[in-house]
């Protein structure tokens, strides 16, 4: 018996390779490659980190990528003579249930007995974290469960918006093979009626699947978060039986430059009302601007920080500003050092839950959005409908819905000296704001509201 290991090399050594180690591990790994010259000539795990050029001077069965750069090391490693024949993905790594942890968490309160009637429906989310498209499927799962639907949640990664499904009759299935594979792989899936997925980071599940189960796939990501979609992957996903949704025009565009032949229609989100009418909007205290989100180059907080810096002198005296967001990456330690030398007035929040974030709204004067690129934007629409005032990127997909000076403001992405001149705008017609934020929530309302959700999800769900 031919017990010889194929011989593989793993590129990437971060955050993807700890995601993926255990299945790397029936390889006979050569070495690890990595572009990062800090680390090339070091060890991991017993194996040596060499430069991609080295590559030349090996004989190997397979390079595995184990990166969110999957567009770019895959053109790298083609220009350098490697056959597109040895290059493999992460999520073509093979899984199985010997090698692989399940777990189901059943759900707090029992399955209504109108559901037997009705359909099966599995959401597959691509983890639980306490983010915007796994919010947004939780506010599905809410209107499926109050419609007496069957619904499973499963997820690759498990995460703190587990309890949140739970608590609202959802059972959570926590299996790690949605991390490689497709969904044909995965035998307990074909007992269910409807396939949801969602987030278009979840495509290879897509590649191989039963396609008498209609799928209904929901698109939130703007072009910058396609690195790990291969385009001529993507464009062999069978369109039988496959409802294409996208959040936004944005998420549409960028779905179509990957996957120009196919067809696809905007399905907005929806959030439940949770307005505070007894809120203060004093105007003798200073004017608090909000901004929610990790700080990063994608949110534009530089654009932001850059804005804050234009004001006058007696206009920062009135203002102070929160930046509520993630702050563990360089750029973020960055954002953090220039407020403090520039001493400006900015106070800095690490990531919080969303009740917190909401809670914080209630006592804001003014959200802002300073995006390079978004889909949409839940913290927007949470701050329409806690009807405060909004400054809005035109990057941002939202700002479609947004009629500056009238339910708000909107200032061309990356302009730091108009977004400057919205903020001034805001801190000296403090008496105006109201009127705008009132406009705002007739917005929410209409388009963004838990009840709007309800109706297009039925007419989604009535037509399968």
């Amino acid at each position: 018996m031919n017990t010889t290991k194929m011989k593989v090399f793993i590129f990437g050594t971060g955050e993807f390779y700890n995601k993926y180690c255990k299945w790397v591990e029936q390889f006979d790994i050569i070495a690890f490659l990595d572009n990062n010259i800090k680390i090339q000539g070091t060890f991991l795990n017993g194996h040596k980190i060499l430069s991609p050029k080295e590559l030349k001077n090996y004989t190997y069965d397979r390079i595995y990528i184990l990166s969110s750069y999957l567009n770019e090391i895959k053109k790298q490693l083609i220009s350098m003579g490697v056959s597109e024949q040895k290059i493999f993905y992460f999520f073509q790594l093979e899984a199985s249930e010997n090698n692989t942890n399940i777990s189901c968490y059943c759900a707090k309160e029992a399955a209504h007995e109108n559901s037997l009637l009705n359909k099966k429906i599995i959401l597959i989310s691509h983890d639980l974290s306490i983010t915007g498209a796994p919010n947004c499927l939780l506010q599905v799962a809410k209107i499926l469960r109050k419609n007496y639907y069957d619904v499973t949640l499963v997820s690759p990664y498990d995460g703190e918006l587990r309890e949140d499904f739970l608590a609202i009759g959802i059972t959570v299935i926590v299996d790690e093979r949605l991390r490689m594979g497709t969904i044909k792989d995965i035998n307990w899936m074909r007992k269910y009626d409807i396939i949801f997925v969602n987030t278009v980071q979840l495509y290879y599940l897509l590649l191989e699947r039963p396609v008498e189960i209609p799928v209904i796939w929901w698109i939130h990501e703007p072009e910058i978060l396609y690195k790990c979609v291969i385009s001529d992957l993507i464009c062999k996903i069978k369109k039988q039986n496959l409802r294409l949704y996208t959040i936004s025009d944005v998420a549409k565009q960028a779905l179509n430059k990957f996957w120009p032949d196919v067809c696809s229609n905007n399905f907005l989100y929806g959030i439940p009302d949770q307005i505070n009418l007894t809120k203060d909007r004093s105007l003798l205290r200073k004017l608090l601007f909000i901004t929610v989100g990790s700080i990063s180059k994608l949110k534009g907080h530089d654009v932001l920080l850059q804005a804050i810096s234009l004001l006058k002198k007696d206009q920062l005296e009135c203002a102070e500003f929160w930046f509520v967001g993630k702050t563990d990456t360089e750029f973020g330690q960055k954002v953090i050092h220039e407020i403090s030398d520039k001493k400006l007035p900015v106070r800095v929040w690490n990531e919080i839950k969303n009740q917190a974030v909401l809670d914080l709204l209630d006592i804001s004067d003014v959200l802002i959005c300073a995006s390079r690129m978004e889909t949409m934007s839940m913290a927007v629409t949470e701050g329409m409908m806690k009807e405060v005032p909004v400054i809005v990127s035109s990057a941002a997909g939202i700002s479609r819905y947004i009629k500056d000076g009238k339910n708000g403001l909107i200032f061309q992405s990356e302009n730091a000296a108009e977004l400057s001149k919205k903020i001034s705008y805001c801190i000296e017609n403090r008496q105006e704001l109201r009127k705008m934020a009132q406009s705002g929530r007739r917005t929410y309302l209409e388009k963004f509201s838990f009840r709007s959700l309800e109706k297009r999800l039925i007419m989604v769900m009535e037509q399968l």
